[in-house]
């Protein structure tokens, strides 16, 4: 119901943690959405920044599997994942299905790059004119934007370097 929703949404707002709200919301999974969640679990690369724990993941079906993204949240929950992109290429498309359980990853941003919307903690768009290969290409690239793999030297440089004449004893 709304109120159900509005409820949740002050969940989110005061930090709740969205496990047991998931838990409390799970669906039944029918034949073709659990095809798509046993390809995503063999598909998935799991990549891990600090304690941040990612997911990127495929699955190819040739009709339209009517709410994929049971088997996408399913996967993230199996997983372990604080965040998962699953490029699904169904009917001579490919969509894309953003989920998240952190402010760290926001869905809403990754899918705008693609054309698509949605919010901070789930959101999918449609590519057009471009492979599975080409896509999960260009999310790789997304993702090391937002969870850079480590610092880099800009971060732990100084803006005015200390300097010292060439003619200082080592005690200067």
């Amino acid at each position: 119901t709304t109120d159900d929703l509005k409820a949740v949404g002050w969940l989110l707002g005061t930090g709740a943690d969205l496990k047991p709200v998931r838990e409390y919301f799970r669906r039944e999974i029918n034949e073709e959405q659990l095809s798509i969640l046993n390809q995503l679990l063999s598909s998935s690369i799991v990549v891990k920044r600090k304690n941040f724990k990612f997911a990127l993941a495929t699955a190819t079906e040739n009709f339209y599997v009517d709410d994929a993204a049971v088997a996408v949240s399913r996967t993230m929950d199996m997983k372990g994942l604080d965040a998962i992109v699953a490029v699904i290429r169904m009917d001579e498309r490919i969509h894309l299905i953003f989920r998240s359980s952190t402010e760290l990853f926001n869905c809403s941003e990754m899918a705008s790059s693609f054309g698509g919307g949605g919010h901070s903690y789930a959101a999918s768009a449609v590519v057009k004119g471009m492979t599975v290969s080409e896509t999960t290409d260009r999310i790789k690239i997304l993702f090391e934007n937002i969870m850079p793999s480590e610092i880099k030297a800009g971060e732990l440089m100084t803006l005015s370097p200390l300097t010292i004449p060439a003619s200082s004893s080592m005690e200067e």
